[in-house]
């Protein structure tokens, strides 16, 4: 296998997770210890991903911690997240009210915060009894984009929720699929509920 080092630290690359227009993110290991390795195509991208970070730390919002930085190498060393996967006790429909609780603890700290994040469930895990957000990027708030009026939809097995799993690849199950007014039922009680 091949190795990134990062500011006189090497890093053993196990797998590329993904490979976008600006960086290439890896699952990387040292002493069997794993990491989230991203390295940028141009200062520019880096510099984005600092700023994003450090501006998304003060919303009190868990997220992958950023461990090691090499502006001269353009990589950037983060904790490695790897907790139950939302999109998986979704699909398989065992996603229990802790899960809720926890989103809409987050979507409080965003509304305070007068940000939006993306709250589609592939950018959640729970890891440590805490419910991760896999990133830091924000965006200004959207009342059509936030988690009551969009976000919801993908974490309650209504029609979009499933046809966005199938898209991310997960078998789905018709007959859990809610109907509409189940569907608003659930996520009325919810919001009322939590938040």
């Amino acid at each position: 296998m091949e190795n990134i080092i990062v500011r006189r630290k090497t890093f053993e690359i196990k797998r590329k997770v993904i490979e976008k227009e600006d960086h290439i993110s890896f699952e990387c290991e040292i002493k069997g210890k794993k990491y989230f390795v991203k390295q940028y195509n141009n200062l520019g991208d880096f510099d984005f991903e600092i700023k994003s970070y450090k501006d998304f730390s003060s919303y009190g919002i868990r997220n992958p911690k950023l461990l090691r930085k090499d502006k001269k190498n353009l990589t950037i060393v983060y904790e490695f997240i790897n907790g139950i996967k939302a999109t998986d006790v979704i699909a398989d429909g065992t996603i229990s009210d802790d899960w809720f609780e926890k989103l809409f603890l987050i979507y409080r700290f965003a509304r305070f915060s007068k940000i939006d994040i993306n709250y589609l469930p592939e950018f959640y895990q729970m890891y440590n009894g805490e419910l991760v957000y896999l990133n830091h990027y924000f965006f200004e708030q959207n009342p059509k984009k936030n988690l009551e009026n969009y976000g919801i939809d993908f974490w309650l097995y209504g029609e979009r929720c499933a046809e966005h799993l199938k898209e991310l690849g997960y078998q789905v199950d018709k007959s859990k699929i809610l109907t509409k007014p189940e569907l608003n039922k659930k996520i009325v009680l919810l919001s009322i509920m939590k938040w």
